[in-house]
C-alpha cells in the first residue's frame, strides 16, 4: 500500500478517506435502494419516481436519507433494474360516418367559465373488460369539474341503450340544470336517434371530439387509461 501510494503521490490518509467515503456512498445508496423497491411494490409497480419522491418526502422518519429530488430515485429505480408500469399508446382510427356529428363545445372558448362548477359540463366514454371469456362494456360519466364519476353501467353489448341508461342514472342522481354539455367522441352510439333524442329532451348540450383526435376527450381517456393501466389489467376476472 505504500508503495502505490507513493506511486501515485498520494497519502495513505487520503487514501483510507477516500475509501470509507465510498464505503458509506453505497450504503447509503443500498438503504435508499431497499426503501423505493418497498414503495414500488407497495403500489403493484404502478408509481414512478417522481410518486416514490414525494412519499419519501411524505415520511418523515425517512429524512435521513436526505433525498434532494426525484432524480436520485430515477437512478435508484435503474439500478434495480424497475419501472413504473407505462400506459400504451393507442392508434386511433378516424371514423368515416357520414351522419352529422356535434360541433365541440368544450375546448373552444364557448364553455369559458363551466369548468369550474359542478355539473356544467360531463365527459363520457366506453371501455371494455375481458371476464370469464367474454368481453364486457361499460360506459362511463364523470364531471369535468373534479373528475367525479357520476354514473357507470355495464353490459354485453356496446350500443346506445348503454349510453343512455348510463346517462339516465347520472342525471337521477346528481339532477343538472338545463344547459349541461355532454362531452363525447363521435361514436356510432353517441350519434343514434336514440340518444341525440334524449339528450334534446334533457335539454343536454351534446359535444363532441374531432375525428382521429383522441385530445380532444383527453380528461375521459386519461381517466379510462388509468383505469385499466392501473386496476383492471391487474385483476384476474
Amino acid at each position: 500500500m505504500n508503495w502505490l501510494c507513493s506511486k501515485f503521490n498520494i497519502s495513505k490518509s487520503s487514501y483510507y478517506s477516500r475509501t470509507k467515503t465510498r464505503k458509506l456512498k453505497l450504503a447509503k445508496w443500498d438503504e435508499l435502494d431497499y426503501h423505493v423497491n418497498k414503495y414500488y411494490h407497495k403500489s403493484y409497480g404502478i408509481k414512478g419516481y417522481r410518486h416514490i419522491y414525494f412519499d419519501l418526502m411524505e415520511a418523515t422518519e425517512l429524512s435521513y436519507l436526505n433525498v434532494q429530488n426525484g432524480h436520485q430515485i430515477l437512478l435508484s429505480m435503474q439500478r434495480q433494474g424497475i419501472r413504473s408500469i407505462a400506459q400504451k399508446k393507442k392508434n386511433y382510427k378516424i371514423n368515416s360516418l357520414s351522419c352529422e356529428a356535434f360541433k365541440d363545445l368544450v375546448n373552444g372558448r364557448i364553455v369559458g367559465f363551466r369548468k369550474s362548477k359542478p355539473n356544467m359540463v360531463w365527459y363520457t366514454d366506453f371501455t371494455y373488460q375481458l371476464v370469464g371469456g367474454k368481453y364486457k362494456y361499460v360506459c362511463v360519466i364523470i364531471d369535468s369539474f373534479d373528475g367525479k364519476v357520476l354514473s357507470q353501467k355495464t353490459s354485453d353489448h356496446i350500443d346506445s341503450k348503454l349510453a343512455c341508461e348510463t346517462l339516465e342514472e347520472a342525471i337521477f342522481k346528481e339532477n343538472p340544470k338545463s344547459g349541461l354539455i355532454l362531452h363525447s367522441d363521435q361514436g356510432s352510439q353517441y350519434r343514434s336517434k336514440r340518444f341525440t333524442s334524449m339528450c334534446k329532451s334533457l335539454c343536454i348540450l351534446q359535444s363532441m371530439s374531432r375525428s382521429g383526435t383522441p385530445t380532444d376527450n383527453a380528461m375521459m381517456e386519461s381517466f379510462m387509461g388509468k383505469l385499466k393501466t392501473e386496476k383492471l389489467n391487474h385483476i384476474e376476472f
